[in-house]
């Protein structure tokens, strides 16, 4: 069935990309990159949850991405705790390298509860973390920021002034021999 009616979640930061949880078949998630372009403010990954039943979208958890503001992000179609994503690398807004990080497991299998769901008074947004927040709240001071697991960095060659426009992921999975 589908609804005319909207959901929206404020983050109080600007948004560079967004990018479904492919890897996840039972879940509606999405990736969400911040790009902070104050030196002061550190870029996130927010990974959001959307609850059809009450069409209310939460954060379910804010992640760190310490290479520096988000260009881009590509999920894995096979294993939703691997996320790809790209920097900007210079001045020019280049992308200098494409990281590969691992979602710990225990963010990705939190399981909504029935409270996730309901209550409040309007005013408030539920931020998926046991409690409601205001909207002049920051969702990345709202909860605990989590760190990912660097895997591997690809770097675009600096002498050659090449950037990584766009990944994409092979159609097998990383446990398959080649």
């Amino acid at each position: 069935m589908f609804s005319n009616q909207t959901a929206e979640l404020s983050v109080k930061r600007p948004v560079s990309a967004v990018e479904s949880l492919r890897g996840d078949k039972t879940n509606s998630k999405f990736v969400v990159g911040t790009s902070s372009v104050r030196a002061s403010e550190d870029s996130h990954l927010l990974l959001l949850r959307f609850h059809p039943d009450a069409n209310h979208l939460g954060t379910d958890a804010t992640l760190s991405h310490p290479t520096g503001p988000v260009r881009l992000i590509r999920t894995s179609p096979s294993d939703p705790s691997y996320v790809l994503t790209t920097a900007d690398g210079s001045e020019s807004g280049a992308s200098g390298a494409c990281t590969l990080w691992k979602i710990p497991h225990d963010v990705l299998d939190r399981m909504p509860t029935e409270d996730d769901y309901g209550g409040g008074d309007g005013d408030d947004d539920y931020d998926d973390r046991g409690g409601y927040y205001d909207q002049n709240d920051d969702p990345a001071e709202v909860g605990n920021v989590t760190a990912m697991e660097e895997r591997a960095t690809l770097r675009a060659e600096a002498a050659n002034d090449a950037a990584i426009v766009d990944v994409a992921w092979r159609e097998s999975s990383f446990d398959e021999e080649p």
